[in-house]
């Protein structure tokens, strides 16, 4: 059974999606942790740093009301602003 990181709650899942909420708080960390497939909605504005497992990292400003497409990623996200940072991630399951 799927047990979403820390920072996820799994709004809605069946055989072909799972739709998770997510909220990161500042100064707060997820564990590393796989994604899918999948479209991401900011729900706010958030700085984050997203780190890979091979060591490297991307700090992202995220605006509210992006809408982000990724083919699916292994990452660690920290919030390092001073809002939360909020969104819906819909995943395609294979």
């Amino acid at each position: 059974m799927y047990k979403p990181p820390a920072g996820h709650k799994i709004l809605f899942e069946n055989d072909r999606v799972r739709v998770l909420d997510v909220q990161i708080n500042p100064g707060e960390t997820s564990e590393m942790h796989t994604h899918p497939a999948n479209v991401v909605y900011a729900l706010s504005s958030a700085q984050v740093v997203f780190s890979f497992p091979d060591g490297t990292s991307r700090e992202v400003a995220i605006k509210e009301g992006d809408l982000v497409w990724s083919e699916g990623t292994t990452h660690e996200v920290r919030n390092i602003g001073d809002t939360p940072d909020r969104g819906i991630i819909i995943e395609l399951k294979q």
